[in-house]
């Protein structure tokens, strides 16, 4: 996994902040993320999996799943659908298993985590897992490269 926080190269004043993780990653059910993941991305999916799409296949790359959102009046319907699935995740009116069916929850637990801070240098940190648990991390600065 890695993510990055920020402009590169960062504005003066501001940083930017890169982060990697490797672990091991496992399915978990949905229901442990419904109250805390954001509704419209939940909405996003299950309009995408109504609709039966997600198939298309492009040209020349046969390991691309993605169906092009047409314009107009396709994406202004598209928008609506989300919308009205948002209200009905909000009031508790899907059924689990529609939830289920369309979205796959996982959860990395990382046995290694490094940071990289822009700076005068980059400042790297490394977090090495010392338990099965993830209590107790060993912190180490290391050279930028």
């Amino acid at each position: 996994l890695t993510y990055v926080e920020g402009l590169y190269p960062p504005p003066g004043g501001q940083t930017c902040e890169q982060w990697r993780a490797e672990g091991v990653v496992s399915e978990i059910p949905v229901e442990n993320v419904l109250d805390t993941a954001p509704i419209g991305s939940f909405a996003q999916i299950l309009a995408v999996a109504r609709r039966g799409v997600g198939d298309y296949m492009s040209p020349g790359d046969s390991a691309c799943k993605r169906s092009p959102l047409p314009d107009g009046k396709g994406r202004e319907s598209f928008i609506e659908e989300v919308n009205s699935l948002k209200a009905e995740l909000e009031n508790g009116m899907l059924d689990i298993d529609e939830i289920q069916a369309a979205v796959q929850v996982c959860r990395l637990m990382p046995d290694r985590m490094e940071v990289m801070i822009s700076g005068d240098i980059w400042e790297r940190f490394e977090y090495l897992r010392l338990d099965s648990k993830g209590i107790n991390w060993e912190l180490r600065r290391l050279m930028p490269y």
